[in-house]
């Protein structure tokens, strides 16, 4: 776990413990947010520690390596899903979540990158959405404001959240010198040239980007923007 100031708030970083994927957690006394939730017993123990009782959870999109905790965390908390307009029916699918094929994906990870440790086993992952977000809405969580960028192309529900027009929290959209994924069930090509793409572009190049795997990083330097 990594705590990291984002504009006078504090903000801790877990890692999963498969996949490298990451949860960016704001705690404000009993209450929690958390974007993306990725597998991670440190998390949860933090939580348990902290003596959060009420999760927001808001996703950047649903392929399983984003939802594992969910639900773990549902058992242990009053918690609240939050994801795209285009993420309920994707939450609620293993198929499309990925879910239904993570252990293939795994696989196919460790091959390519000659890991010699093996993941554990992925169960099918069905989660239930509480509320669904549009481009351009704001979200407010205390004194906190995100606001709802629609980002097509690695996924059909994928978005990024801005926040204080500083910080960007990315999901899979965009990385540091890695290429987006368009491959996926769901994701597009031309959506990500047409409407994502340009997007990206049209922000301050001073962004700070906290992406859904790696390190953060300044927009400027996703190089395949």
């Amino acid at each position: 776990m990594k705590m990291i100031d984002v504009n006078g708030n504090i903000m801790y970083n877990f890692k999963s413990d498969q996949i490298y994927a990451n949860t960016y957690c704001f705690i404000d006394d009993t209450d929690a947010l958390l974007i993306d939730a990725v597998q991670s017993d440190e998390l949860v123990d933090f939580l348990l520690e902290r003596k959060v009782k009420r999760i927001e959870i808001l996703l950047t999109h649903g392929h399983y390596d984003h939802i594992m905790e969910i639900p773990n965390l549902k058992r242990i908390f009053d918690t609240k899903v939050i994801c795209s307009c285009y993420g309920k029916d994707i939450l609620k699918n293993p198929r499309k979540n990925l879910s239904a094929m993570a252990n293939h994906i795994n696989f196919m990870r460790e091959k390519s990158e000659d890991q010699t440790e093996k993941v554990d086993t992925i169960s099918c992952i069905e989660v239930k959405c509480d509320q669904t977000l549009n481009n351009g809405e704001i979200y407010k969580w205390k004194n906190l404001e995100f606001e709802v960028y629609y980002t097509p192309g690695h996924s059909k529900d994928s978005v990024c959240y801005m926040f204080e027009k500083k910080y960007l929290f990315s999901g899979d959209t965009l990385m540091k010198q890695v290429e987006p994924i368009l491959r996926f069930p769901g994701g597009s090509e031309q959506e990500y040239i047409c409407i994502t793409k340009p997007m990206l572009r049209s922000f301050s190049k001073s962004v700070i980007v906290f992406p859904g795997h790696g390190e953060s990083f300044k927009i400027m330097e996703g190089v395949f923007l």
